[in-house]
């Protein structure tokens, strides 16, 4: 899963688009579009779609979640505006009257070794000395970004085509058969042709040897997806050994809640002081508990009984967040701290108005129809949300109308037992921003739905709509 997720996953996203858009001068104008929409998806705490607006602490579960809602956060590719800054040298100021952020700025401009935006005064003062005393004409020239001139179309397929590959791996919970083992190899050799085609103007522009290599022949993570066949025959699934599982990176999730301000100066010891400090409190509140009610069972509680109650309910609560089949949402715009699977909704009209107005919203998956959970006076009722019509395709991610059927009689087990959820996911404003209020623009809504089993609703000639793996547009299947 490091090689999937935090490994090609985060290259396409910050080495791939990241240089494509720079080139563009439209990264800004993707960050600034994609945090809110990220922000939306992270306020549903889904603990099967765990993304973040920021890239800097990410681990294999968010890049996970990001690869999950790929299509949903790029069709913003087509929406972006020029307005990156565009470095100048300072003008009339020599290079000996540079202060510290101009130091940095010019040596990051020229790419001169081991300095960067985050490089501290000692080791951009000691560069700088190198040039400070150089006339103009020797000073090394701005570097100009070298980068892929792919089109929207290129680009938009290369991340498509990653998605629908990872659905085919993540979705597997079963050893898989010869024919599901040839599709997964068919879709990484698509994947890595698309990666090749996204990347050939880049190879162009190279003046470096090994900078003309193909990058998927460069990346040795992107070599060893044509292993994957061969792996999962041998292994089975291998989602059960990603951090979702409870081996392998699932310790990870007890301290990532401690890592506040990113990976900065002594983030790693001050993570895990708080992860130990809570535990000792845990261990010695625990041990109080136990010595309290030694020393209450000869006599009366008295008093000590409400606090003992607390105190052992405190002792008893696991570190690692809470994992419940639902949260109540009560208030749409306050982010919920604990992990579910789904959100629920006080009645049917607050259920109704949310989806009226193009909020993001999760549910239940039973039998391939789609529920939203109302919970009333700790009863649970179901309303199900049906495509009526197909709007249009958007970076591979389909759009349609819905209509809701209320839900009576159902077998209540069948709900319970569910293992598959949604996300109801908005289609974007024609300026990327997230949709407020009532319709699109004073549109008709239209949703896109992806599931944690990596299905989504798509358009199909015999049955109208399915419930399905994503499949690339224009393939055969």
């Amino acid at each position: 899963m490091h090689l999937c997720f935090l490994g090609i996953t985060k290259a396409i996203s910050t080495d791939l688009i990241s240089g494509w858009l720079k080139a563009q001068r439209k990264s800004s104008s993707f960050y600034n579009l994609s945090h809110p929409v990220l922000d939306q998806i992270k306020r549903q705490s889904l603990s099967w779609c765990k993304v973040e607006t920021k890239f800097g602490g990410y681990v294999s579960e968010n890049w996970i979640a990001y690869c999950l809602v790929y299509k949903y956060v790029h069709q913003l590719l087509s929406k972006l505006t020029e307005d990156d800054d565009v470095y100048i040298d300072p003008p009339g100021v020599p290079l000996s009257q540079y202060n510290l952020k101009q130091r940095r700025a010019w040596l990051c401009a020229r790419k001169v070794e081991d300095i960067s935006n985050k490089s501290l005064k000692k080791a951009v003062d000691k560069k700088f000395l190198e040039f400070i005393s150089l006339p103009p004409e020797e000073c090394p020239p701005i570097i100009q970004p070298v980068a892929s001139k792919a089109t929207l179309e290129q680009a938009s397929h290369m991340i498509i085509c990653w998605q629908v590959c990872m659905s085919r791996i993540m979705s597997l919970d079963q050893n898989p058969s010869g024919a599901q083992l040839l599709d997964i190899e068919r879709h990484i050799k698509v994947f890595l042709t698309s990666v090749d085609v996204f990347d050939l103007t880049r190879r162009d522009q190279a003046t470096k040897k090994d900078m003309k290599v193909p990058v998927w022949r460069r990346k040795q993570n992107f070599l060893g997806l044509l292993n994957f066949r061969d792996t999962i025959r041998e292994m089975g699934p291998l989602c059960p050994l990603s951090e979702l599982d409870l081996k392998g990176e699932a310790s990870i999730k007890h301290l990532k809640n401690k890592i506040n301000h990113g990976l900065n100066g002594n983030w790693a010891y001050n993570a895990m002081k708080k992860y130990f400090v809570e535990k000792s409190y845990k261990f010695a509140l625990g041990a109080c508990v136990r010595d309290v009610t030694n020393g209450l069972a000869g006599g009366e509680p008295g008093s000590c009984q409400a606090m003992m109650e607390v105190a052992t309910e405190i002792a008893n609560q696991a570190s690692a967040p809470s994992t419940d089949s639902d949260t109540n949402d009560d208030d749409a715009f306050i982010q919920v701290r604990s992990q579910a699977n789904y959100k629920s909704h006080k009645d049917e009209a607050t259920a109704m108005r949310r989806l009226e107005e193009s909020e993001f919203m999760s549910g239940l998956v039973v039998d391939d129809h789609l529920y939203l959970v109302i919970k009333t006076g700790g009863m649970n009722t179901y309303l199900e949300i049906r495509p009526v019509e197909f709007h249009l395709e958007v970076c591979g991610a389909q759009y349609f109308s819905y209509t809701t059927v209320a839900s009576s009689g159902l077998e209540s087990s069948r709900f319970k037992s569910c293992s598959e959820h949604f996300l109801l996911l908005p289609l974007l404003n024609n300026d990327g921003s997230v949709p407020k209020g009532k319709g699109r623009d004073g549109e008709r809504n239209f949703f896109y739905v992806i599931t944690s089993g990596w299905r989504e609703i798509s358009r199909s000639d015999r049955a109208g709509f399915v419930l399905r793996l994503p499949t690339i547009p224009g393939a055969t299947y």
